[in-house]
């Protein structure tokens, strides 16, 4: 986490965004840390919504960037088409900043909602998840509750831990 300082940095940052099919809300707040190290990414069109967390670690040079490049490619493009093109744009992003050599990472948290398409109102909406490194998705309902999901901590993803089966396969 490295080091924090004597006292916390209570002064919240707050943000609301509108659009046709969504309202979406933040807030941060250093806390500990001397500078903000976390991003997010707040996307709206027509027909889908693209919320991300980036949360930086050692820095926020890396969070920064992915956030940037992902609002710049989701303001002239379209939303990715399916996971596989999710999973392709994150590790050529990956691949891009470590080619910098900047010292520092993110974890990041990402939720896109789609519409149903206009042929076919009778489709609910379609919900994406993705979750890189310990930062984790939890679904909540208007009275409060969280839906019970079947990953980390009943979120609707599993945490990348060295720990966990699955990441110990994919790391070795």
């Amino acid at each position: 986490m490295g080091q924090g300082l004597p006292k916390a940095v209570k002064p919240v940052v707050v943000e609301r965004h509108a659009g046709q099919l969504f309202r979406a809300g933040l807030a941060e707040m250093n806390g500990w840390r001397p500078s903000m190290e976390d991003a997010h990414v707040i996307a709206m069109r027509d027909n889908w919504g693209f919320f991300g967390v980036f949360d930086g670690h050692g820095g926020g040079q890396c969070s920064a960037y992915v956030a940037r490049r992902l609002t710049e490619e989701l303001s002239v493009g379209p939303i990715p088409a399916d996971d596989a093109t999710v999973k392709s744009q994150m590790l050529r992003l990956d691949k891009d900043f470590l080619d910098s050599n900047a010292p520092s990472g993110s974890t990041g948290t990402f939720v896109i909602v789609e519409t149903p398409p206009a042929d076919a109102p009778e489709q609910k909406h379609r919900l994406r998840v993705g979750n890189i490194g310990d930062s984790r998705v939890l679904l909540g309902r208007a009275d409060g509750t969280i839906v019970e999901g079947p990953g980390t901590d009943g979120g609707l993803t599993t945490d990348h831990k060295p720990d966990h089966p699955s990441e110990a396969e994919r790391i070795a």
